[in-house]
C-alpha cells in the first residue's frame, strides 16, 4: 500500500488590487493570512466573505477571484477584485398604505432614495439586508397600530425589485 501526502503550502504573502471600497483593516475574519496554509475551504469562504463585504456597501456585481503563485518556501495569495457599479436607490414606490402616508412609511426605513441638491448628488447603496430590515419595521409600525395579522400571509412585501441598465 502507498500513501501520497500532499500537504498544504504555507501562504508567504497575501495581495490585493481592485479594492477600493472596503478598508483592508476591516477584513478581519480572513482565514487565509501569511503564515497559515492554503486550504481550499478556507479559501472559498474567504472569497464569499469578501463578496459579502462589498454587497453589503452596495457592490452587488462585483467579482472577487483568486490566483495562488508559487514562492519560495510557500505561495503568494493574490485577491483580484472587480467592484463594478455601486447600486444605487433610484425611487421606491409604496403601494396599498391607508393608514400611513408614503412619505411616514420612507421616513421609517434604512433603505433611502438617491437625491440631489442644486449640483451634488448623492447616491445612497443599495444593500439587500437593510430592505429586509425594512420590512420588518413596517411590520411593526403596522401590528403597533392593532395590524395584528399584518405578518401572517405576507401582506407587507417587495412587489418588484428592478435593476435599470446602469445599475
Amino acid at each position: 500500500m502507498v500513501f501520497k501526502v500532499v500537504e498544504f503550502q504555507k501562504i508567504q504573502d497575501l495581495r490585493f488590487t481592485g479594492l477600493t471600497a472596503v478598508p483592508l483593516s476591516s477584513l478581519t475574519e480572513l482565514e487565509q493570512r501569511p503564515e497559515k496554509m492554503l486550504d481550499p475551504y478556507h479559501l472559498k469562504r474567504d472569497q464569499e466573505y469578501i463578496r459579502d463585504k462589498l454587497v453589503r456597501k452596495g457592490y452587488h456585481f462585483c467579482r472577487v477571484e483568486h490566483e495562488v503563485s508559487s514562492a519560495q518556501d510557500g505561495a503568494v495569495l493574490q485577491w483580484r477584485i472587480i467592484e463594478g457599479p455601486l447600486v444605487g436607490v433610484r425611487s421606491i414606490t409604496i403601494t396599498g398604505n391607508k393608514r400611513y402616508p408614503t412619505d411616514q412609511l420612507k421616513a421609517m426605513m434604512q433603505t433611502k432614495e438617491s437625491w440631489s441638491f442644486l449640483l451634488f448628488p448623492t447616491t445612497e447603496p443599495f444593500v439587500q439586508f437593510n430592505l429586509d430590515e425594512d420590512l420588518k419595521r413596517l411590520k411593526l409600525a403596522y401590528y403597533r397600530e392593532g395590524w395584528l395579522d399584518i405578518a401572517k400571509d405576507d401582506r407587507i412585501f417587495v412587489e418588484d425589485l428592478v435593476f435599470t441598465p446602469d445599475r
